[in-house]
C-alpha cells in the first residue's frame, strides 16, 4: 500500500465509493480500473476471500456508469476463483458483463477513434 501512495495512486476504500465520490477523484484525470472482485459482498463472484459488508454489484455498476468514456485508460479484474460450488460460474461471468455493459462506450471503440 505504501508503494501505491508513494507513487500519488489514489486508494478509495469501497465504503467510500460513490459514483460522485470516484466522479470528483477522476474528473479530467486518466483512470486505470482495478476490481477485485472480493470487493463484493460474499456470493455474487466467486473468490478465495468472502470480505462481509462488501459492494453491490450495482454500486460497482454505478460507479462504472458515472465515469467519463474519454478518461478511461484500461481495465484490470482480478480475484476471480472459478470452481466455489456455492457461486455458479456462467452466472458470475454473466454479472461481470452486464457490470462492465454500464462503461458509457466499450475501450475498443474508444481507442479506434483515437
Amino acid at each position: 500500500m505504501a508503494l501505491l501512495q508513494h507513487a500519488g495512486v489514489t486508494i478509495l476504500p469501497p465504503e467510500q465509493a460513490t459514483p460522485e465520490a470516484v466522479l470528483e477523484l477522476v474528473t479530467g484525470r486518466p483512470v486505470w480500473i482495478h476490481v477485485d472482485w472480493d470487493v463484493l459482498e460474499p456470493g455474487y463472484i466467486p473468490t478465495a476471500y468472502k470480505i462481509p459488508a462488501g459492494m453491490l454489484p450495482r454500486q460497482i455498476a454505478a460507479i462504472f456508469a458515472a465515469l467519463p468514456a474519454e478518461s478511461i485508460g484500461g481495465v484490470e479484474l482480478a480475484v476471480f476463483e472459478a470452481g466455489d460450488p456455492d457461486v455458479p460460474e456462467v452466472l458470475s461471468v454473466e454479472l461481470i458483463v452486464e457490470s462492465f455493459q454500464h462503461l458509457q462506450q466499450p475501450l475498443a471503440l474508444r481507442h479506434q477513434t483515437s
